[in-house]
Formats: C-alpha cells, structure tokens, sequence
C-alpha cells in the first residue's frame, strides 16, 4: 500500500481500527451470506447504477471531477481554482475511492478472505439449511463481476 510500508507504519496511523476483527465462525459466515443475498434482493435499478459506474475507476473519478467543478468553480476564487481542482481530481481519483481496497486487503492479510461468490457457493454446498433457505445461493454471480485475479477479495468486491 502507498499508506504504509510495514505492519508498525499500518499501527501509528491508527488504520488497525478501521477494520473490525472478523468473526470466522460458520454461524458469522451464514449470518453475513444471509444479509449480503436479502440485500443483493432488494437493491434498486438506482443503486445497481450506483455501483456500475462506481465500479468503472476511470468513469467513476471522471464523473466526480466533471460533477462537482461547477460548484468549485462557483465557490473558489480564480487564483485558486487550479490547485483546488487539482487536489480535489487526486483526492477523488487517487485516494478516496479505495479506502475500502485497503480494508479488503487487510482482512485478506489477517485472514485470508475469499471473495462473496465462493463463500456463498461454499455455504450452500457444506450447509443443507442455507441452502434450502436461499438457494440461488448455489449458482450464485456478484453483480459486478469480479477481475480476472487469484480468489481474493478486491476493492470491488468489498463494496459490492
């Protein structure tokens, strides 16, 4: 990470708070492919475009430069729109965008997280309740299909 070098630089920023500890349990592991699937069930067509163009990097950092430089416009001085448009351009496409990349890698580096497509799978395959219960869960697809990369969770994944 761009954050931190080591695991001490990761402690003084104080971003071990930022990441809960993950309950591994079987019974969390249900509880959270449960409310992942009622919530996937009821999202919005808004909220799937939400996610879609958030998931486009490009797309979605262009569409949050060209949206708020009209207001920034308005509200900056002359002298100051450059450098505040260029803060703001970086902050949005350089950093906001993947707190939870660096909160999915931490739960990957402490407990070798898989992505929700096989953790569903897995559950409705190992736990006959579950699947009974929800069982789209067994041929279950994320929404946003995940990159084509090793089974870990990605920025993407963790949001959607």
């Amino acid at each position: 990470s761009f954050l931190y070098e080591n695991e001490q630089d990761y402690v003084d920023l104080g971003l071990q708070n930022a990441v809960p500890d993950l309950d591994m349990s079987e019974e969390a592991y249900i509880a959270r492919a449960k409310e992942f699937l009622d919530i996937q069930k009821e999202i919005t067509d808004h909220e799937k475009a939400v996610a879609e163009l958030s998931n486009n990097k490009i797309s979605g950092s262009i569409f949050l430069i060209i949206s708020f430089k009209p207001l920034l416009k308005q509200l900056a001085s002359e002298e100051d729109f450059p450098r505040l448009y260029d803060e703001f351009s970086m902050v949005t496409s350089g950093c906001a965008e993947y707190a939870a990349t660096h909160a999915a890698w931490r739960h990957k580096r402490t407990y070798y997280a898989g992505r929700p497509k096989s953790i569903i799978r897995h559950l409705a395959d190992v736990n006959e309740s579950f699947a009974m219960e929800y069982p789209e869960a067994a041929t279950f697809e994320p929404m946003i299909p995940a990159g084509d990369h090793p089974e870990y969770p990605s920025g993407s994944s963790a949001i959607y």
